[in-house]
């Protein structure tokens, strides 16, 4: 076989692995329309209703879209400035944590991400079924919660199964009638409090103010931020990563966290699906299970991704077997025991954003290498460290928005740290050096 048809063949293997663990080449990136369109399916999430409906507790109108702003302005930064070093090296978050973590504390961080992205999966397959049921109250044993909530998970996996290809198509189609419907409630809600001024004359009671608001808004997509270069990484050019995360969250989310808000205002309850049967109708349950689809098939998606940094299996493999796991789960109840230990993560994971920010950009000047032969520490000292750090610092200062304060102190901490390590000359990994092979995966270095 000739030099050109093994490299052809190679090229072709890591397409059907949907390049899980090796760079992305120039002519397989998408364009700016297709990068957009997924990050908006993205942030269109069931958590922005949802945040956007607690802001009605305490919040008028114009300090609930001051707070939407501001929350998705901090949310741009750090997943935009994290989204453009996907597109500059093409490849996943998890590969891209090889450098600051070393090889196997990328692989603890790798699990990690694909425990809370796929406990969010199995949550939202759950009000999934009682959506379903909602809308079907007397459908028999198909519309029964536990029941739909493992057809509808299965359903789910689909698009994250046939991976860019299938979230592409997912999305133009989904992206638009979620617009739409965010308009149209939107509009019927501002009618129902008897117009604008109506709406800004309903009393505001509750216990949120503006800082907790815009601790809400970035905790509802904290997560999201950090996983941001498995999506940029199709992008064309740095440029396009960044508008498409303007676009996606000061459009898109923020459009969402306030249609949530008006609902919520307009019906008195913060209950996401009765507020929209109140002002939309029956169909707007439909417009629910949209939204958790486009969501939950990224969720999917990005934790196939991370475990492909773990282990040497197909993608899509990796993305049937947690697909059913986590519909099964739903069914059982078992995402609502983890709810507590997912927003616990909702705060110790973005510090990880910090410390890749801080190596990509300052230490290693943006520029990693992921070539055959390339070397991996195996457990960085100072990334780790400055993550607890973070970590500690973000869940017990009570000053400011927990997530972000735990992203800036991971970033300055591992800016000091590691070069405090570099100039007295002190090893900076723990373990053996692990090197690249063609294939994206490593092995030890004996």
């Amino acid at each position: 076989m000739s030099t050109e048809n093994i490299a052809s063949s190679r090229e072709q293997r890591a397409e059907q692995n949907d390049f899980a663990t090796v760079r992305i080449p120039p002519n397989k990136r998408r364009s700016s329309f297709v990068v957009s369109t997924i990050l908006i399916g993205f942030c269109i999430a069931m958590s922005g209703l949802f945040a956007g409906a607690e802001l009605s507790r305490g919040l008028s109108p114009m300090t609930a879209i001051g707070a939407s702003l501001l929350g998705n302005l901090i949310l741009v930064i750090y997943a935009g400035l994290c989204g453009v070093i996907g597109t500059r090296e093409g490849v996943s978050t998890a590969m891209l944590l090889r450098h600051p973590f070393g090889r196997n504390g990328s692989r603890f961080i790798s699990a990690i991400f694909a425990f809370t992205l796929v406990g969010w999966y199995s949550w939202q397959s759950g009000f999934f079924g009682n959506t379903i049921n909602a809308m079907f109250p007397g459908g028999g044993v198909i519309t029964n919660p536990q029941v739909a909530a493992v057809w509808g998970g299965l359903a789910m996996m689909i698009s994250a199964y046939h991976g860019i290809k299938g979230l592409t198509v997912l999305n133009i189609i989904a992206v638009p009638l979620l617009l739409i419907a965010s308009i149209v409630g939107t509009i019927l809600a501002v009618n129902l409090a008897g117009g604008w001024q109506g709406m800004m004359e309903l009393p505001v009671e509750g216990p949120i103010d503006f800082q907790t608001a815009v601790v809400m808004v970035v905790g509802a997509f904290a997560v999201g931020g950090v996983i941001q270069s498995d999506i940029t990484r199709y992008s064309k050019t740095p440029f396009v990563s960044m508008v498409a995360t303007v676009i996606a969250f000061i459009g898109a989310h923020s459009f969402v966290l306030v249609a949530g808000y008006l609902m919520g205002m307009a019906s008195g309850t913060t209950n996401v699906a009765m507020a929209m049967l109140q002002v939309i109708g029956v169909w707007s349950l439909l417009v629910l299970i949209t939204a958790q689809w486009t969501t939950n098939d990224n969720n999917l998606y990005s934790s196939s991704l991370a475990l492909s940094n773990i282990f040497k299996v197909p993608k899509k493999r990796i993305v049937l077997v947690l697909g059913t796991v986590a519909s099964i789960s739903a069914a059982f109840g078992l995402a609502d025991m983890f709810v507590g230990w997912l927003v616990f993560l909702g705060v110790s994971i973005p510090p990880v954003a910090g410390i890749l920010i801080a190596d990509y950009y300052f230490i290693s000047k943006r520029k990693y290498n992921f070539a055959e032969g390339t070397r991996y520490g195996s457990v960085s000292i100072t990334a780790f460290s400055s993550w607890l750090i973070a970590s500690i610092a973000g869940f017990n200062i009570a000053w400011g928005i927990q997530s972000i304060n735990a992203v800036v102190i991971s970033f300055a901490a591992y800016l000091v740290i590691d070069n405090l390590f570099r100039k007295m000359g002190w090893k900076r990994f723990i373990g053996k050096e692990h090197v690249e092979l063609e294939d994206g995966n490593t092995k030890v270095v004996e």
